[in-house]
């Protein structure tokens, strides 16, 4: 029999041949970090279709059928409307662009949320009234759940279809699709991979007893004035008992940026590239005050890349709630590490793992990026707190990019 023959540590976890074995002998399954992965769990009941490696987007001769493109121009986008920015991880483009399809008529929008414990899984809403729980970062791998097959029913039906998701997601969407369709769009962002549930769920634990009140939401990425600049890498997080907290370079995101607990796939993931499967790709304009002092990304600056020509007609839509400026597709890269190539590994996850034997998660990574006491870490430090046009300013003259 030749079904699907990708490993664990290769699985991305799409859960696209789950959905399209048509005997259901493929299941859904949960290793010890929470992350999902497939597995053949009934193989009498194979008919040697195939369909399971024909959806898959890591194998190479079902990803070489997909057309990669790449976007003619680097946009910045900052939605007009300032509480959708507040609102929002970045410049509130995701809302832009859900508004301009629901404007082209009845539309269902497919994202992913945070479900009951914390869990993340791919949902659809059927308005763009309904889109507060997709907007906002989750860096957790998303059940998807059946989205695939209710997104081909929807298109067979004739109706309009946003799907947002991690590359890997709208490659196995369009493999287990087999066809373009006009009322689709697709959009992905640059991806850094993402963290094990297991962990996340655990750092979460460890707030609430440290804090003494359990935690009811976090947010990734939330916006905040530090003396004289602003962040957006900032978390949040709400307790029962009624209290917030606002913490700046939150333990978990840093973790989850050096890759301490990232999915083993992630780090070979053929679609961190310059050229994409999506119609537009978003992300943060990390680095726009290199190009534009005028604007800084830590108050929020979206990156939007039209990748096809429906991208490109959607970005022109976007334009009345958007303030839009074009820039040469290189001026995004520097900025945007998972536009280059996959994170490689190293052996970071090792170390945090031994580390949390003893440690909390937040513990755990902070040992592992202390920087030492030098009066360059102070200089950095200090510079956190100031202006951006002398932070932009400093750095120039040390011919380093700001960030």
């Amino acid at each position: 029999m030749n079904y699907l023959k990708t490993t664990k540590d290769l699985c991305c976890g799409c859960m696209a041949c789950v959905q399209v074995c048509p005997n259901k002998c493929i299941d859904a399954l949960k290793d010890e970090n929470g992350l999902l992965y497939s597995k053949l769990v009934r193989p009498g009941n194979c008919i040697d279709c195939q369909m399971c490696a024909h959806v898959c987007p890591m194998l190479k001769a079902s990803s070489g059928s997909l057309k990669f493109l790449r976007a003619k121009n680097a946009v910045s986008a900052v939605n007009k409307n300032v509480e959708i920015v507040k609102g929002s991880s970045s410049g509130g483009a995701f809302s832009a662009i859900a508004k301009a399809v629901a404007k082209d008529g009845e539309c269902y929008i497919f994202g992913a949320a945070f479900s009951d414990g914390f869990n993340v899984r791919h949902i659809c809403v059927d308005g763009i009234e309904k889109i507060g729980p997709l907007m906002k970062s989750k860096y957790v791998q998303s059940d998807t759940g059946k989205s695939f097959a209710d997104v081909r029913n929807f298109l067979k039906e004739g109706r309009r279809v946003l799907f947002s998701g991690t590359p890997c997601q709208i490659a196995a969407l369009k493999l287990f699709l087999r066809r373009d369709y006009d009322k689709l769009l697709l959009v992905d962002f640059s991806c850094h991979g993402v963290a094990m549930p297991a962990v996340f769920k655990r750092y979460l634990d460890e707030m609430g007893k440290k804090y003494g009140s359990r935690v009811l939401q976090y947010s990734f990425r939330e916006k905040m004035r530090r003396f004289f600049s602003y962040s957006c890498v900032s978390s949040k997080f709400t307790f029962e008992n009624g209290k917030t907290l606002m913490i700046f370079k939150d333990p978990f995101f840093q973790g989850f940026v050096r890759a301490f607990y990232k999915m083993e796939a992630c780090h070979s993931c053929p679609y961190a590239r310059s050229e994409r499967v999506s119609d537009i790709t978003m992300a943060d304009f990390w680095g726009i005050e290199n190009v534009n002092p005028n604007q800084e990304a830590g108050k929020g600056v979206s990156l939007i890349l039209a990748n096809t020509d429906k991208g490109r007609e959607y970005l022109k839509k976007i334009s009345a709630d958007m303030d839009l400026h074009e820039y040469p597709f290189e001026c995004c890269l520097a900025g945007n590490g998972p536009l280059n190539g996959p994170l490689k590994r190293d052996g970071a996850k090792a170390r945090f793992f031994e580390a949390a034997r003893t440690m909390t998660v937040a513990d755990a990574v902070n040992s592992l990026i202390k920087r030492p006491h030098s009066l360059k870490s102070l200089v950095l430090k200090i510079m956190e707190y100031l202006p951006m046009r002398m932070r932009i300013f400093a750095f120039k003259v040390a011919g380093k990019q700001c960030r």
